[in-house]
């Protein structure tokens, strides 16, 4: 059951990173709350007011958005978020140095970074322990001194971004986290036709094949026409489902599986007509079974699929 507003007010980042990773964005909206003004004030005092300051600043919580689900996190937010900032700015000055001035990073880029910043954030972990633990009295490097100075730096300058720049990077997390309708149709169809074509190579539809050897349905056609038929029609669904399942992302899947019985039917629908045109001979019964074997082989497959990929990802959760 999701948490209510107050609930998730009240609860502490790793709490709040639980919500995040299952797609909760009123739990994003609590992370961006709390932590906007510590970032967006850290590197406006690195950085003044230059041009790349909202670009950093987009990048870091675009950032914290692809990996939330893979994030660990051994002290409060704030500190992954003070390496990620440190990471930034370091990329920032090195680009500056080679000539490049393009910070704009790929969603790919920014899930491939997080390693680097996860080995970082290892580096300076006692050096932010420091900071929020008593000082045992052991001698520490130059290195840890500079980082704790820097964090104190991260934690004491607050400055809220701009309206404009936090709608920004809200809308661009909402978006992603419910993504449009038509845009997963769309997808879903065109998995389908990949998955519908490669299914012909075993299975011929309707007579159609790439080849004169009969299909793994054979002895069900031997048996029954109309068997044989919904078998086909299930094999051919069922491919294309089971490649979406795999690329698609978890938010794409909630938002088909809260539509399956429409876009299933529907794309079912599209590739009957399309398999119809290039046969053009289909008989109005056969059609109707190949047509249900589709679309119950596509929406149960899909469903199995889903589920066992969100029971993982939870005992994924659990063990970090």
């Amino acid at each position: 059951m999701a948490k209510t507003r107050r609930e998730l007010t009240a609860s502490d980042d790793s709490e709040l990173l639980a919500e995040y990773a299952k797609g909760d964005y009123r739990a994003f909206q609590e992370i961006y709350r709390r932590y906007s003004p510590r970032v967006f004030g850290y590197l406006k005092k690195r950085l003044g007011g230059t041009d790349n300051l909202e670009e950093m600043f987009n990048s870091i919580f675009l950032n914290l958005h692809y990996n939330r689900c893979n994030l660990k996190i051994n002290h409060p937010l704030e500190s992954w978020l003070f390496v990620n900032c440190r990471v930034t700015l370091r990329e920032h000055l090195e680009n500056q140095m080679s000539g490049h001035h393009e910070l704009g990073q790929s969603s790919d880029q920014l899930v491939e970074r997080v390693e680097h910043i996860q080995i970082e954030e290892n580096i300076l972990d006692e050096a932010i322990k420091t900071l929020i633990e008593p000082n045992d009295g052991s001698i520490q490097s130059d290195f840890a001194i500079e980082e704790q100075e820097e964090f104190l730096v991260f934690m004491s300058n607050r400055e809220s971004p701009s309206l404009t720049l936090s709608t920004r990077v809200k809308e661009e997390v909402f978006n992603h986290l419910h993504p449009s309708p038509w845009l997963v149709l769309v997808k879903f169809i065109f998995f389908q036709f990949i998955g519908g074509a490669a299914s012909v190579v075993l299975c011929p539809q309707f007579g159609l094949s790439y080849h004169p050897l009969p299909g793994i349905f054979s002895w069900a056609l031997s048996a029954n026409e109309l068997i044989g038929i919904a078998f086909s029609g299930a094999f051919f669904m069922s491919t294309g489902s089971v490649i979406a399942t795999f690329i698609m992302s978890a938010e794409e899947r909630t938002v088909f599986q809260s539509l399956r019985w429409i876009l299933i039917p529907l794309t079912a629908s599209l590739f009957l007509s399309f398999l119809e045109v290039l046969s053009g001979n289909v008989m109005l019964d056969t059609a109707i079974v190949w047509w249900l074997g589709a679309v119950l082989s596509g929406i149960v497959i899909f469903d199995l699929i889903d589920r066992l990929k969100r029971q993982l990802n939870r005992k994924n959760l659990n063990l970090n």
